[in-house]
C-alpha cells in the first residue's frame, strides 16, 4: 500500500484530505481578494505615474491567478511590457499561455471569484491625463473607462453578441452609456438620445464596410454572415474612438478571404483613428503583416520580445525559432512540418526552473536548476534564456544555429523518405560497401561470412533473368 501511494503522488494524484485542504486555502484567499476588490479606496490609492509618457499601457509584473480545487493556477506570472501611444503590439503563443488573460486582466473582465489580480500593476494613460492603476482601481471608476477609453474585439462574434437583441439596440446601447449629446436649447451636455444614437450607429456600421447599414441595423444576429458579424463588434468597439483596440484573435473563425479584409479593415482604422492596437493571434503571418512589437509568451510567462524584424529574422529564444520551423512555406510544399516535442508543463504544479527545458531541443545544465530572467540583447529586444549573453550575441546565434541544424536534417531525410523510395541500384553500392568493411573486420571465420558477399550477385541475376524471358516470343 505504501508503494501504491507513493507512485499515486508521482503521477499527481491527491487525496482527500490534501483536495479539501486545498480548496480550504483557496476560498480564503478569495475571500480576502474579493474582501480588497470592494473595499473603498481613495483617489491616491488608484493613481499612479507613468515610465514612459509615451507609454498608453505599462504592464508591470502582472499576476493573474486562478484558484480551484486542486491548487493554484497561474495564468500570467510576472508580466511586464508597454504599449505606446499610435503602436500595435502582438502578443504570439499557444493556447493557454496567458494572452487573453492578459487582456482580460486590463479590461477587468476576469470570470471571478475564482479568477483573481493578485499581484501587479497595469498604468493606464487617460485622455484627462490621469494615471489610473486598472489593477487597484475600483469597479465604478472602470465602468467609465471600459468600453470608452479601452475596447476590445472578442474572438467569436456569435458568441459575443446577444442573440435575442437586434443589431441596433446594441450599438445604441454603447453610445447612450458613454457619449453625450449637446442640448440645443441650453447648449449643456446631455445623454445622448435615440436619435443621435441610431444615427452613430448607422455610420460606424457604414465606416467599417457594411453594405446597406441601415438594413443591417434591424437585422439580428444569426441573420448575418460571420464577416458581417466581425464588423458589426468592430463597428461596437469604434463608437467611442478609444484610445487602445484589444482584438482578441478577431480572425479565428473566418474564411480566408474574410481575414484579409478584417485586417484591412483594422490597418484603415489604425490609419484614420490614430489609435493603439493590441492584437493577440496564432498566426505569425498576421504579426509580420499587422504588428510594429512582438511578445512572444509561453506558459505565462513572456519568454522574447522585440520588433517585428527582430523576432522574424534575428530570432534568439528555442521556442521563438521552432515557431518559425512549424509555420508553413511556399519552399515547404510536400515536406513534413516540424512540430514542437512535449506539452506544456501543468499550470497548477510549475517547475521551478526553465519551463521549456522539456521541450529544448539545446537545453542547459543552468536550466534544471532556475528560471532564466530576460536579458537584454538591444535596445528594443529582451530573451528569457541563459543562452543569450549581453556582451556575446554573435556566440549566441551561432549556438543556436549549430544546434537547430540536426533538426533541420530530420525534417529533410523524413521528407526525402516520403517522397519516393530508394531503387535497387541505389542499394546494392551500400551493400557492397558493407560487405567489404565486414571482411576487413573478420579475421578467422571469414568462410563462414562468404556467402553473404553474393547477395548483390543474386540481386543482379535477377535483373538478368528478364531478356531469358523474351526468348519464347522469338522462337515463336
Amino acid at each position: 500500500m505504501i508503494n501504491m501511494e507513493k507512485a499515486k503522488q508521482k503521477k499527481g494524484y491527491l487525496s482527500r484530505q490534501e483536495e479539501k485542504q486545498i480548496a480550504k486555502d483557496s476560498k480564503r484567499q478569495v475571500r480576502i481578494l474579493e474582501k480588497e476588490k470592494k473595499r473603498k479606496k481613495t483617489l491616491d490609492e488608484y493613481t499612479s505615474v507613468m515610465q514612459d509618457e509615451n507609454n498608453l499601457v505599462e504592464f508591470d509584473n502582472l499576476n493573474t491567478n486562478f484558484f480551484t480545487e486542486r491548487g493554484v493556477v497561474k495564468a500570467v506570472n510576472g508580466v511586464n511590457f508597454s504599449i505606446k501611444k499610435g503602436a500595435t503590439v502582438g502578443i504570439v503563443g499557444e493556447s493557454g499561455c496567458g494572452k487573453s488573460v492578459t487582456a482580460m486582466s486590463l479590461m477587468r473582465l476576469i470570470q471571478g471569484p475564482m479568477g483573481q489580480i493578485v499581484d501587479g500593476a497595469i498604468r493606464y494613460n487617460s485622455r484627462s491625463g490621469v494615471v489610473y492603476d486598472m489593477a487597484k482601481m475600483p469597479m465604478k471608476e472602470v465602468y467609465k473607462i471600459r468600453g470608452k477609453e479601452i475596447s476590445m474585439i472578442f474572438q467569436e462574434p456569435m458568441t459575443s453578441l446577444n442573440p435575442v437583441v437586434r443589431i441596433g439596440n446594441q450599438l445604441d446601447e454603447v453610445s447612450k452609456i458613454h457619449l453625450k449629446s449637446i442640448c440645443p436649447k441650453t447648449g449643456e451636455e446631455i445623454p445622448m438620445t435615440k436619435e443621435d444614437a441610431k444615427a452613430r450607429s448607422i455610420d460606424m456600421l457604414g465606416k467599417v464596410g457594411i453594405p446597406a447599414p441601415a438594413h443591417v441595423y434591424s437585422r439580428f444576429p444569426h441573420e448575418l454572415s460571420g464577416g458581417m458579424r466581425q464588423r458589426v463588434m468592430i463597428s461596437m468597439a469604434l463608437l467611442c474612438d478609444p484610445s487602445l483596440i484589444i482584438a482578441d484573435e478577431p480572425t479565428t473563425a473566418l474564411d480566408v478571404t474574410v481575414q484579409a479584409q478584417i485586417l484591412e479593415l483594422l490597418a484603415t482604422i489604425r490609419a484614420q483613428f490614430g489609435g493603439s492596437i493590441m492584437l493577440i493571434t496564432h498566426d505569425l503571418g498576421v504579426i509580420a503583416e499587422m504588428t510594429d512589437y512582438v511578445i512572444i509568451m509561453y506558459a505565462g510567462r513572456i519568454i522574447e520580445e522585440g520588433t517585428v524584424d527582430e523576432i522574424f529574422y534575428n530570432p534568439m529564444h528555442p521556442y521563438t525559432i521552432a515557431l518559425h520551423k512549424s509555420k508553413p512555406t511556399i519552399s515547404s510544399e510536400g515536406k513534413r512540418l516540424f512540430n514542437i516535442p512535449g506539452n506544456v508543463p501543468n499550470p497548477i504544479n510549475m517547475p521551478s526552473h526553465c519551463f521549456f527545458r522539456s521541450r529544448c531541443s539545446h537545453k542547459c545544465e543552468r536550466g534544471a536548476t532556475e528560471y532564466p530572467d530576460l536579458v537584454q540583447i538591444s535596445e528594443t529586444q529582451k530573451v528569457a534564456c541563459f543562452r543569450a549573453c549581453p556582451g556575446s550575441v554573435e556566440k549566441k546565434e551561432q549556438k543556436l544555429e549549430t544546434t537547430i541544424e540536426p533538426i533541420e536534417e530530420t525534417i529533410e531525410t523524413t521528407a526525402t523518405i516520403d517522397e519516393a523510395p530508394k531503387t535497387t541500384t541505389e542499394i546494392e553500392p551500400i551493400a557492397i560497401e558493407t560487405a567489404e568493411k565486414s571482411k576487413e573486420s573478420i579475421t578467422v571465420e571469414t568462410p563462414k561470412k562468404k556467402p553473404a558477399t553474393k547477395k548483390p550477385a543474386t540481386a543482379k541475376t535477377t535483373v538478368t533473368k528478364k531478356p531469358a524471358a523474351r526468348k519464347p516470343k522469338e522462337t515463336e
